[in-house]
């Protein structure tokens, strides 16, 4: 199948853990279809990075219905962008 014509299907999920690393299940799958890039290199649609500053906000809103359970959002290299930090300090 030509490169143009494929489908890559993601998921990203957010999963929740207790301080002793017990697993509790998924929190929140942020799902998207990569789209191929076009003819100038760019792909169409949102960007990617939306993952982590959306992600954040399901903690953010949940930490506000949990006022005695600490929430710690824990992302990697690829987060470092200034939306995600500008929803932080909000």
């Amino acid at each position: 199948m030509p490169q143009s014509d494929r489908s890559d299907w993601y998921l990203h999920p957010t999963y929740a853990v207790t301080p002793a690393r017990e697993p509790l299940g998924m929190f929140d799958a942020y799902m998207w279809a990569r789209e191929p890039k076009g003819p100038d290199g760019v792909r169409p649609g949102i960007k990617e990075s939306t993952r982590w500053t959306e992600g954040y906000e399901r903690i953010a809103e949940q930490a506000a219905t949990l006022p005695a359970t600490r929430l710690v959002h824990v992302a990697d290299r690829e987060s470092d962008i200034m939306a995600l930090m500008v929803k932080a300090k909000e």
